[in-house]
């Protein structure tokens, strides 16, 4: 019985304790701690930070982040110039992956366009010397 109670009581302090320390987070400023931690980990060459880059333009897409656009098509930039070197078994790596394709796609800049066409060219053009 003396077990029981203690159970209880211990039960009812963590149930008590876990309800007063959430606090409430906004989506966003969950997404942009993960981003940053992801930013500060990540080698943005392989393909996790290829994931990380789509992820990060996305957020910038959907919440309007004008300043965030403008990092991330500095970080895309940074394959073009060879700053950041594209790893991994997809020629798209080395153009900075689905995410500066998709900017291009969207049309919010310009100054991917060479680079992602670069990457389009060479995967296509080494998808038909293989056949």
């Amino acid at each position: 019985m003396k077990i029981i109670i203690i159970i209880k009581i211990a039960m009812l302090c963590l149930f008590s304790f876990n309800a007063q320390s959430q606090e409430k987070i906004k989506t966003i400023d969950l997404a942009q701690k993960v981003l940053n931690k992801g930013l500060s980990e990540t080698d943005l060459g392989t393909y996790q930070g290829s994931l990380l880059l789509q992820g990060m333009t996305e957020l910038a897409l959907v919440n309007h982040d004008k300043e965030m656009l403008a990092q991330i098509i500095s970080l895309y930039q940074k394959f073009g110039t060879n700053e950041i070197q594209g790893k991994g078994s997809f020629i798209s790596y080395k153009a900075g992956g689905n995410g500066a394709a998709f900017l291009k796609y969207q049309q919010k800049t310009n100054v991917l366009n060479a680079q992602v066409a670069n990457g389009a060219n060479q995967m296509f053009n080494g998808a038909t010397e293989r056949w």
